[in-house]
């Protein structure tokens, strides 16, 4: 599990409810965060429009993008590939491939207002889910 609190990160054990990891830097606030499946890698936005990926077991820098304008408040891996979902209140989705380190599917003005949810498809990774302040769900 992850939760943020303004400049700092903090993941769980599941298993047994202790603090693992804690990530702190002073700058921008931090407005979502999203935790692979496997536990390994962990990504964050900041008010500021800036995703960061990091590793947990190496506790290295992974890749950052500054693709957004405004804050993202939507992340979520791909399970399958190695991508990250973001959404912001531009009405953009991001689909960033880490690996390759650049956005691999820029979706604009998915929605008519803010977007706050990002969901793939654990079955099938090609399927998003977005939904935002426009009261619609998109598939």
């Amino acid at each position: 599990m992850i939760y943020s609190n303004d400049f700092n990160l903090h993941t769980i054990s599941n298993a047994d409810i202790q603090k693992r990891y804690k990530y702190g830097k002073p700058g921008p606030s931090i407005v979502s965060s999203a935790i692979r499946w496997d536990g390994i890698l962990f990504a964050y936005a900041n008010q500021k429009g800036d995703i960061t990926i990091r590793d947990i077991v190496r506790k290295t820098h992974v890749k950052s993008y500054k693709k957004h304008r405004d804050p993202p408040y939507a992340l979520e891996f791909c399970y399958k590939n190695p991508v990250l979902a973001s959404g912001d209140d531009d009405k953009v989705i991001n689909l960033f491939d880490y690996v390759r380190g650049k956005v691999s599917t820029r979706l604009e003005k998915c929605h008519s207002d803010f977007v706050r949810v990002v969901r793939m498809m654990k079955s099938n990774p090609s399927t998003l889910l977005s939904g935002g302040f426009d009261k619609v769900v998109k598939f």
